[in-house]
């Protein structure tokens, strides 16, 4: 390429004023760095300033400059006598010499970076400085400060940060910082040295200054205020600005010039440093890159499409040097990249994401919002009703008022009638919708969650009588009831009658299937069910559910039978009886207590081949029934007064003479209210012939320990109650408990099931399925876990209503066990991993994949846990105690920084990006890459709302990733919240508000980082935070306002993050 220079006269302000040099009291020293470095070209300034709009400022009575000077700017002087040895040359860049090219499409930027101009362009010697003077000295990483009288540096120091020196300074190697320098307090006396701001000021205030070496700061300005200054070097900069008392001697040095030389190293910079870098035109590009690239550094908008240069550049990926990038007519600001009915132009305005239709995630455009229903396109909640606003819409109320109706009840808080319906994907499945009919609060489209567990629980798959397929239902809106209903295609039903389908519930917590009174709309082929809450519902014919437990009752009914059980019930109508169970009037107008009921309801649960006595005691005792299995005289002998002492010992004795003559199981349960005198002989006869002592500890004068004590040493059950009322559930439990106690039959394998169980009757698990195990092998299906083992050794009895022939009801006990896994199936669910390791790991043998996340339990990672990523706390924090003074280059700077920087830190924590929460690049910068080659990824990023917004990251994170939140108010003891919610740990994350933004939820993003008896520690961006206590920010007062008393944040919320990402 050809260029021809213009004819462009540079202006002189000052040339050679006197012919004789100044001789100054200063030696010249070689710089260390040049000892042995051969000759180069010199710099040729003594004094360079690049400022366009600043200069060289000299405020002082004389001064005297052996040396040229030159500036882009102004140059000034308030000397009299002024002696200058030396060409002085100001407003270079008005001087730029003509480029002219043979290619018309090259930019001026591209042309000019060609060719360095040492005349008028910044010399670049980063490296030079660091590897000549800084190699082997000290480093360090935050702002540094030394206040002493006198300071005498013989090694170099290196601050990443601001670095400040107060007292008098004997300086004889070189100081540099990323950031600004200032020395003060004293005198300086300077002796082959260099000072060095990499992006920042250096500001000399001292006394007297005197120096021999370079004064170096490429981005900053160089303030020297002191009463004499003397410099024997040279002093590079964007703007000197020297005032002095008296005057200033300033000498150049061929020495120091030929260090610097005259050769411009590549700029070098990171995101690390963006915060150092000057933005003149507040255009959000610092100028180096504003140089590099080919904007105005003094202007936002370069090329005049009203979108600011830094905008163009980091967030849209158009040229910053061209109205219309894609020479498609149509100029940036007024393109619509994203489709969304916003302009470029009107995105960058509004503030929302110009490559993202629907900014805050609300499902409406950010066109609808801003021009069609005038909601806040970077709310998801307007007038934060707690209804989103494309919920409003659906529902036709104002999003922008929080209570349309004017009720006096928030939007988001009614709750409105609404029906959501899930289609069955399975064509043969004879339920082809699920319905779900509330009046709940939130947008039920959204808040239901349905589907089908067929071959996926296989509890629920392998209910008997099972008519369709089993399906979980999740509802997040809150509610009070709720209709669930299933659609029937009647076809399919087989030998089923539609009338005779009946709902079922699955406790998955007591392992329990719930029969539900079913409604029947035979016209509509529905069959529905009202209910208070929502798990795993199915339907199933009832006639061969309830057929199916009759046969596994009569079948444990005549295992049983061979075994009865004899209870004598010792009852204690001592006089104390009185205050602790009192008597009252049952709803028939008859006076009866606890005791009363307690006995009776055991009675009734009795088999009918068990057996009880009733024997009352208080100062003696008597056998007020005999033993029987008469239900209706057992019933009617319990009766109880109130008098006397506690003679319970007496009550043993006729209750160990009723037993010796039984063949069975043995029991007696013994009840008292006071202090208990039982034998040891008593015990000890117990203990050797097999009858247990179950007892009941009433209130707080029983001698509960003693009566532990009983039934421990006869292999009873101690139970307490605490009022009488709780009686009843006591003595229907030990009947249930005694009726079921197999531990006198015979069990050949030792696996904790009698061979009658484990080959006759079969074991019937909760979803009414019997299986049946080996009884001469105590691990059936080799999984290594006995049968006992799964199936938890222990069979209980449910209540049911069962339909009779003539459309009665009536209840029926129902034995069943409740089992871990199949005992007869090495791996239940078939996910892969056997029923023992998921007895280790915790999982849900009957659930292929535990957390629904997709993946088998046997594939699975984290079987227990949604994401198979653990938050990883520690890592979290690392980071934010590595980065919470700096940034990192990976990531963009934002103005607002701290929820970027808490996004961070999370991440580095294990959670995912998706596609709500992400920072990645964007593809579309190309035009980077020409300038910037392989840092242009470094510009080319773009991020959501949810990244770097404080509050609508607090939001994501407490819906999405939470298991709670909490909030402290000012004034509240945080010492007490510590104490109160150990479950809070490091690497959750706080979130502060503004008491001057009202409108907003939370303003401010930190993540904790220390917690201890008494006080919770956060790290945190845009004011820098390592460990900053937190009663530090909710009890500080406001500098900024008039009033003492007021507090710049009145709360803040904390997010207890899930271990589960």
């Amino acid at each position: 390429m050809d260029q021809k220079r213009s004819k462009n006269q540079k202006r002189i302000v000052s040339g050679l004023l006197s012919l004789a040099m100044i001789t100054t009291s200063m030696s010249a020293v070689l710089p260390a760095s040049a000892d042995s470095a051969s000759k180069q070209e010199a710099y040729p300034y003594a004094i360079f300033a690049a400022d366009e709009l600043g200069g060289i400022k000299l405020d002082l009575n004389y001064l005297t400059v052996n040396g040229n000077a030159c500036t882009n700017g102004v140059y000034s002087t308030t000397a009299k006598y002024p002696n200058v040895n030396g060409t002085i040359l100001e407003n270079e860049a008005l001087a730029v010499d003509e480029v002219v090219t043979d290619d018309e499409n090259a930019t001026d930027a591209q042309d000019s970076a060609k060719a360095f101009d040492i005349s008028r362009d910044m010399i670049y010697i980063h490296n030079k400085l660091m590897t000549g003077w800084f190699n082997n000295g000290r480093n360090f990483d935050n702002d540094y400060t030394l206040s002493e009288m006198n300071i005498n540096l013989n090694s170099p120091v290196y601050v990443t940060g601001k670095m400040s020196y107060n007292g008098n300074m004997a300086l004889n190697t070189a100081i540099g910082a990323v950031s600004d320098v200032t020395l003060s307090g004293g005198n300086l006396n300077g002796n082959n040295a260099v000072i060095y701001s990499k992006f920042g000021d250096i500001k000399i205030d001292e006394s007297q200054a005197s120096m021999n070496g370079l004064i170096y700061a490429p981005f900053g300005t160089v303030t020297i205020d002191c009463d004499n200054f003397n410099l024997n070097g040279i002093i590079i900069a964007q703007n000197v600005v020297i005032s002095s008392r008296y005057g200033a001697n300033i000498n150049y040095s061929n020495t120091w010039a030929e260090f610097v030389g005259t050769e411009t190293e590549e700029l070098s910079w990171t995101f690390a440093d963006w915060k150092y870098l000057a933005d003149t035109d507040k255009d959000g590009l610092p100028n180096i890159i504003e140089k590099e690239i080919g904007t105005k550094p003094y202007e936002a908008d370069t090329d005049g499409d009203l979108l600011p240069d830094g905008y163009e550049v980091l967030s849209l990926g158009t040229d910053p040097l061209k109205i219309d990038t894609d020479n498609n007519g149509v100029s940036d600001y007024d393109e619509d990249y994203d489709e969304d009915g916003l302009s470029n132009g009107r995105e960058y305005e509004i503030g929302t994401r110009p490559y993202a239709d629907d900014t805050d995630g609300d499902n409406l455009k950010d066109g609808e919002e801003g021009d069609k229903y005038y909601t806040d396109p970077l709310e998801m909640d307007t007038d934060k009703d707690g209804l989103n606003d494309d919920d409003e819409i659906y529902f036709g109320t104002d999003p922008n008022d929080p209570d349309t109706d004017d009720d006096g009840e928030l939007d988001g808080e009614e709750r409105r009638s609404q029906t959501f319906t899930h289609k069955v994907e399975n064509e043969d499945c004879a339920v082809t919708e699920v319905i779900v009919s509330m009046e709940g609060t939130g947008n039920l489209q959204k808040t239901a969650k349905i589907k089908s567990v067929m071959n996926k629980d296989k509890m629920c798959t392998d209910v008997v009588g099972l008519v369709g397929e089993p399906f979980s239902i999740k509802i997040s809106s809150e509610y009070k009831k709720a209709t669930l209903s299933f659609k029937i295609d009647q076809s399919k039903l087989g030998d089923t009658e539609f009338d005779n389908l009946m709902f079922l519930w699955y406790d998955e917590k007591k392992k329990e299937f719930v029969e539900l009174d079913t409604f029947y709309d035979s016209e509509n082929s529905i069959v529905s069910i009202e209910t208070e809450h929502f798990s795993k519902y199915m339907v199933v014919d009832k006639t061969e559910w309830f057929n199916n437990w009759r046969k596994i009752y009569n079948s444990y009914a005549a295992i049983f039978s061979a075994i009865p059980s004899y209870t004598a019930i010792c009852v204690d109508c001592s006089g104390s009886m009185s205050t602790n169970d009192k008597s009252f009037k049952d709803d028939n107008g008859v006076l009866t207590c606890y005791r009363n009921i307690a006995v009776q309801n055991y009675v009734e649960s009795m088999f009918v081949f068990d057996n009880a006595s009733i024997i009352t005691f208080e100062s003696s005792a008597s056998e007020e029934c005999e033993m029987t299995n008469n239900k209706r005289t057992l019933s009617g002998k319990a009766s109880f007064y109130n008098r006397g002492g506690t003679n319970a010992n007496s009550a043993i004795d006729i209750a160990i003479d009723e037993l010796n003559h039984v063949y069975g199981k043995k029991n007696i349960i013994l009840l008292s209210d006071g202090d208990v005198n039982v034998s040891d002989d008593n015990i000890k006869y117990c203990k050797n012939n097999g009858i247990r002592i179950h007892t009941v500890a009433l209130g707080s004068g029983a001698n509960s320990q003693l009566l532990k004590q009983y039934a421990n040493d006869t292999g009873g059950t101690p139970l307490t109650a605490t009022t009488a009322e709780g009686l009843t559930k006591i003595y229907e439990s030990y009947a249930y408990n005694n009726m079921t106690d197999f531990r006198e039959m015979e069990d050949s394998d030792g696996d904790g099931l009698p061979n009658d169980i484990e080959y006759i009757s079969g074991i019937p698990l909760p979803n009414g399925k019997l299986v049946f195990t080996n009884p001469n092998k105590p691990d059936s299906d080799g999984d290594d876990l006995t049968d006992g083992q799964e199936v938890n050794e222990s069979l209980y009895i449910q209540k049911i209503m069962v339909e009779t022939f003539d459309e009665e009801f009536e209840t029926i006990n129902i034995f069943k066990f409740k089992p871990t896994s199949d005992p007869t199936d090495p791996d239940t669910d078939d996910d892969e991993l056997d029923d023992y390791h998921e007895l280790i790991a915790a999982t849900n043998a009957f659930d292929d994949d535990t957390d629904d996340d997709g993946a088998l339990d046997g594939r699975d990672k984290y079987p227990l846990n949604l994401s198979d990523t653990i938050y990883d706390r520690n890592a979290a924090y690392e980071y934010s105690q590595k980065y919470y003074n700096t940034f990192n280059s990976e990531y963009p700077r934002i103005d607002s920084d701290c929820a970027n920087f808490v996004s961070q830190c999370v991440y580095a924590g294990g959670m995912q990006m998706n596609s709500l929460w992400y920072v990645k690049k964007n593809n579309l910068f190309d035009y980077i890459t020409t300038v910037w080659g392989d840092r242009a990824q470094d510009l080319s990023l773009k991020w959501s709302l949810k990244w770097t917004d404080a509050e609508a990251q607090y939001k994501y994170f407490k819906e999405t990733y939470s298991i709670a939140y909490y909030k402290i108010n000012r004034g509240d003891s945080i010492s007490d919240f510590v104490q109160n919610h150990l479950e809070i740990k490091v690497g959750d994350t706080l979130y502060f508000h503004n008491v001057h933004k009202p409108k907003k939820e939370v303003t401010h993003a930190t993540i904790i980082s220390k917690i201890d008896d008494s006080e919770i520690y956060y790290a945190g961006h845009s004011n820098p935070a390592s460990m900053t206590p937190l009663s530090d920010k909710i009890m500080t007062p406001d500098e900024d306002t008039e009033d003492p008393n007021d507090y710049l944040y009145d709360y803040v919320y904390i997010v207890q993050m899930s271990d589960a990402l």
